[in-house]
């Protein structure tokens, strides 16, 4: 099954990896991401975090600081089969 993961611009070194390795990606920034199965994000604040517990029950993953892989294999372990 074809998993597909929203992820926020600016951040195309993920994006580009999870293309690679088979996933769907999407731009945060389009409406589409409202049905993916995980959710990659620059950064988080409050406002952030707020609409992800009302708008989805995908994990939201916050790439702040962290290497595409490590991103990659967090996404991974976090989605089942």
């Amino acid at each position: 099954m074809l998993r597909t993961v929203a992820v926020e611009s600016g951040l195309g070194p993920v994006a580009a990896l999870l293309r690679e390795e088979g996933y769907r990606v999407v731009n945060l920034e389009d409406k589409s991401w409202t049905t993916a199965d995980c959710v990659v994000v620059g950064g988080m604040d409050k406002d952030f975090l707020e609409m992800d517990t009302r708008l989805t029950n995908a994990p939201v993953i916050n790439a702040e600081g962290r290497t595409p892989e490590s991103i990659s294999k967090e996404i991974k372990s976090r989605l089942p089969g």
